[in-house]
């Protein structure tokens, strides 16, 4: 074991899971903004915090990419199998076998990402939620268009005709 170099990657892993930790708390922010403007049905400010929403997920994605290549190295530099697939390696039993005097930062660091990653899960139901009563709304809205109340209405050639199944949505421009 390389001491120096596994010093060197568990500060790199550290500050990963710190860069990780700010995102998920910037996306926490992100969907109360979103859920807010869900309220004031605002579809400009839905559509504005979607994208920043989306720039946070890319970001931690490359973020997360990071951190398996860096299990990865840790996993090398305590002398271990270098893995084929470091997600499927906990950082707590990554931690375990590192030095104690690595041990408690990481750790640390872990169960804050957990806690900030519980947060943002529950705050993406509520959306989830939110989301699936307003596709309710707009379903019985569509089918109200959609469906003719038997009231007269133009026809291809600008007539005007009785239609039991005529719409809004039926309308000839």
């Amino acid at each position: 074991m390389n001491r120096e170099r596994l010093d060197i990657l568990a500060d790199d892993l550290a500050t990963v899971l710190d860069r990780m930790i700010a995102m998920h708390e910037l996306q926490q922010g992100i969907l109360r903004r979103k859920l807010d403007a869900m309220r004031t049905s605002d579809p400009d400010q839905i559509a504005q915090i979607c994208h920043e929403e989306s720039d946070i997920a890319g970001a931690l994605s490359e973020l997360d990419m990071k951190r398996r290549r860096l299990v990865a190295d840790i996993c090398e530099a305590l002398g271990m199998a270098r893995p084929d697939k470091p997600e499927r390696i906990t950082l707590r039993s990554l931690v375990r076998a590192m030095p104690s005097s690595l041990q408690h930062r990481l750790l640390a660091l872990g169960e804050e990402l957990r806690m900030n990653m519980l947060k943002v899960a529950e705050i993406n139901r509520t959306v989830e939620l939110v989301c699936r009563e307003m596709l309710k709304h707009f379903k019985v809205l569509f089918s109200a268009f959609a469906q003719g109340d038997g009231n007269d209405t133009y026809g291809d050639t600008g007539s005007r005709r009785t239609n039991a199944n005529a719409g809004v949505l039926d309308a000839v421009v």
